[in-house]
């Protein structure tokens, strides 16, 4: 990954990268998706990790504390690596059931609130 790195988004420090660089040392990355200022991305085992940005929690990791390196999203291992990240995160389950959390004020969740999701949760239709 390159580029502007103010949150940490690339991974591993908060430097501008000009070059690119490997995020981790992890090599079962499987799927990766990024917004303005984060990133998810899926390993080969299903699980969810994202990092960068957080403060409208968009990381789903029950915080929003900005994060520069991969930081694991519960412990579900069935996220199929469809997924769109920006200051809502949203993403698909193998089962095919959508999931959605981060800033919600005006209700972009899906879940009839406008309150914000710090964890992931499952969008249902009424």
């Amino acid at each position: 990954m390159l580029g502007e790195n103010g949150y940490g988004q690339l991974g591993g420090t908060s430097t501008y990268q000009t070059l690119p660089l490997q995020t981790g040392t992890a090599t079962n990355w499987s799927k990766v998706g990024a917004g303005d200022n984060s990133v998810c991305a899926t390993r080969t085992d299903g699980s969810l990790w994202c990092w960068g940005n957080n403060m409208a929690a968009q990381l789903g990791d029950g915080t929003t504390t900005s994060r520069y390196a991969p930081t694991r999203v519960g412990t579900a291992t069935t996220w199929s690596g469809d997924f769109a990240v920006d200051y809502h995160s949203c993403g698909l389950r193998t089962d095919g059931t959508l999931w959605c959390w981060g800033n919600n004020a005006n209700g972009q969740l899906g879940d009839g609130t406008t309150t914000q999701r710090s964890a992931p949760g499952q969008v249902t239709l009424s």
